[in-house]
This record gives structure tokens, C-alpha cells and sequence, in this order.
């Protein structure tokens, strides 16, 4: 045998020697995979991350694999190990994001800080996690949209777990006035929470005065309950929902509707406004409505103006909307009605249009308030007239 013919037989040789190592290692891969698999089933792990750890086994034997079979050829393994090296750094510089997604969830699969199905806030959106993928995490929102998160952006921001812990507590803000019974209100507060099936009673609902206003006092309710209780599911956000079901809607029909349902909402406050107090005279000459930081030039200018014998009262409104609902009737038992203001006029427009009344207005825009002498100079003028 001539030796060109012992050199290719010997190439032949590690041809077939790098295929049967290519074939069992790849046969290695598979089992080890398998294997891993049934390992990792008995256990915890999500599955995301059991995907994970099967691709990284199985791919890795793979390139070990390929390294050996191209040493047996004849290949160089210190270039072949640089030229990877060189390959992964490149790789790494292009898909750097990817790299920290992917970090990211690693960091997730292992400390677990929220799993599928649970109801978190992430990067500013509220939903059900549906999948968690090796970059990026998918929840479901309240209504219904399918929302894609980088996991790296989930990392670097705040977390909210609304599931973890098994229950969650509802804050519940009541307003009355101070001629309500504080005790009653709390004893059908916690009658009614306590006959809930859906209120935990451990930890026990807590009721108390909460704060305490210019016209009245809010009573907080805090029941405990569970995430995911049916009826007692919210949605959080500022876009407008639907009428009954509270999705979100863009409906022109229903942004009307609810329209007019918070319009009357606001002017059903005015059952609660305490009713209009005139400091004066019932029923006289004239009145000095005022509101905001006028009250004491007001007063102080009306008392000077009684003193002098003139039948002359003052209003100071603490509700602009909705008005009292007797400030209507007040008005019309005066024969002239002075409104004071450091503006151009607004409160005067408002009593203009909304009861019918010639309303007069003395304004200042200077930075500076009204002078007794002022508003009492005003008075006299209308009385005189």
C-alpha cells in the first residue's frame, strides 16, 4: 500500500470515527433530554423553565458533540475554540437585549416571584400571567387583551403580586355628614360585610372614621377577601368602561350614557350640602355672595354697613358644584345681590345662569385682596342707586 493511500485511508478512518461520535452523541442528547424531563416532571420547576434546561442540555451535548467529531477530522480545536469564543461574543454584542431578557428569566424560573395564573401588576399593566416565554411574559388584561412584556423591563420595575399571599384587602371610602349616627353607620356597615359569604371573617373587616372635612366625615370599610372572589373583581385604570359589565368601552353611545350618569352623580351630592347659612337678615336689601379667601373683607365690610343702619346680609359658599339647593330661594328674598371675586367674574356667571338672578360683580385681579373700604364702597353704591 502506497502512502497516499495510507493517508486516505486514515482520513476515511476519522470520517467515520467523527460520525459514529456525531450519531451517539446526538443518541446521548436525546436520552439525556429524556431523561431530564422525567427528572424535572417529579418536581416544582415551571415548565417554562423545564423547557429552558431541555434545550440548554440537549443543544449542549450537541455542540460538544460537533467540537469532538471536527478534532477527529483533524480540525485544530484551539481554533476551533477561539473561532466559537469569537462567534459568542459577536453573538452577544448583537443580541444583548435578548441576553438580558433571557437572564431575566432565568432569575424568574428560579426565585419565582409570580407564576401562571397569578393576577400581577408589571411595567404599569394589571392581568393574569397566561405564559411566561424565555424573553418576554404574557398576561391577560381585565378586559380581555393579550399584553407582551420583555421580561428585563419586568425585572427593573416594580412588581405587584396580587395572588401570592391568598387574599386581598378592598378599601371601601363612605362620606356623611356630622349629623349622622358615626355607631349606626359602622353597625350596618359591619352587619352588611359580615353577612357576605364573600368577606373573610380572619383577619375581621375594619371600619373607622377616616377623615375629617370642611361638611362632613368619610367612613373607610377595609373587608378582607380572596383574589378572585366573582363579584367583587375591579378594574383599575382611567379610561372610561361600560355601563353595568365595566369594561372598557369606546363606544359613542355609552360615552354619553356615562356622561350623564357622573353628571348625576355630582348633583346628587347637593343632598348632603348642608343648606345655605346667611349671616344677616333672612330677607333684606341686599346680599354679598362670597366664596374662597374673600370672607373676611366681606364680613368685615357687611358689619360696618349694618352698623350704619342698612339691611344688608352675607352667603360664603363652601360647595360651587353642585350649589346648595336652597341658595336659589336665599337669593331671590334680597333686592340686589353683590358677588365679590379675585377673578373676572366666575362665581357671578355661574349665579347669572344658573338661577336668573341680576347679580352684580366686583372684581380685583391685582394680587392682592379686597379692602374693607372696597367692598363697603360697593354696598352703599347699590343701596344708593
Amino acid at each position: 500500500m502506497s502512502l497516499d493511500q495510507l493517508d486516505l485511508l486514515q482520513i476515511a478512518l476519522r470520517v467515520v470515527a467523527a460520525i459514529v461520535v456525531f450519531i451517539i452523541g446526538r443518541w446521548l442528547a436525546s436520552r439525556a433530554r429524556t431523561a431530564l424531563r422525567t427528572t424535572l416532571s417529579k418536581t416544582a420547576v415551571a415548565p417554562s423553565m423545564t423547557r429552558l434546561l431541555l434545550l440548554l442540555v440537549y443543544y449542549g451535548i450537541l455542540l460538544i458533540t460537533l467540537i469532538s467529531s471536527l478534532a477527529l477530522i483533524g480540525f485544530p480545536i484551539t481554533a476551533l475554540l477561539t473561532a466559537s469564543l469569537i462567534f459568542v461574543v459577536i453573538l452577544g454584542i448583537a443580541l444583548q437585549q435578548s441576553i438580558a431578557n433571557l437572564a431575566a428569566t432565568i432569575v424568574f424560573m428560579l426565585f419565582q416571584p409570580f407564576k401562571l395564573g397569578e393576577l400581577i401588576k408589571a411595567n404599569n399593566v394589571l392581568g393574569t400571567v397566561k405564559e411566561i416565554q424565555f424573553f418576554s411574559t404574557v398576561l391577560v388584561t381585565g378586559d380581555n387583551l393579550e399584553v407582551t412584556i420583555p421580561n428585563a423591563k419586568i425585572q427593573g420595575d416594580t412588581l405587584w403580586n396580587y395572588t401570592r399571599l391568598g387574599m386581598l384587602r378592598i378599601d371601601f371610602v363612605f362620606n356623611v355628614s356630622y349629623h349622622t349616627d358615626i355607631e349606626q353607620v359602622k353597625r350596618v356597615l359591619l352587619e352588611l360585610l359580615t353577612s357576605d359569604p364573600r368577606v373573610l371573617t380572619d383577619p375581621a373587616p375594619f371600619i373607622f372614621v377616616q377623615t375629617l372635612g370642611d361638611d362632613g366625615m368619610q367612613i373607610a370599610a377595609r373587608p378582607w377577601v380572596k383574589p378572585g372572589t366573582p363579584g367583587l373583581e375591579h378594574r383599575i385604570g382611567g379610561i372610561e368602561k361600560e355601563d353595568v359589565t365595566g369594561n372598557i368601552s369606546y363606544a359613542p353611545a355609552n360615552h354619553e350614557l356615562m356622561t350623564r350618569v357622573r353628571a348625576r352623580k355630582v348633583a346628587a351630592v347637593a343632598a348632603d350640602i348642608p343648606p345655605t347659612a346667611i349671616r344677616g337678615d333672612e330677607a333684606g336689601d341686599l346680599l354679598v355672595v362670597g366664596w374662597g379667601s374673600t370672607y373676611g373683607s366681606i364680613a368685615a365690610a357687611v358689619d360696618e354697613v349694618r352698623a350704619r343702619g342698612k339691611k344688608v346680609s352675607q352667603v360664603h359658599l363652601r360647595h360651587l358644584n353642585p350649589l346648595p339647593p336652597n341658595l336659589s330661594g336665599v337669593l331671590r328674598r334680597f333686592k340686589h345681590v353683590l358677588v365679590p371675586e379675585m377673578n373676572m367674574g366666575q362665581l357671578l356667571t355661574i349665579l347669572r345662569a344658573t338661577y336668573l338672578v341680576d347679580a352684580v360683580g366686583l372684581n380685583k385681579i391685582q394680587g392682592q385682596p379686597f379692602k374693607v373700604s372696597e367692598v363697603a364702597g360697593k354696598i352703599m353704591t347699590m343701596l344708593e342707586e
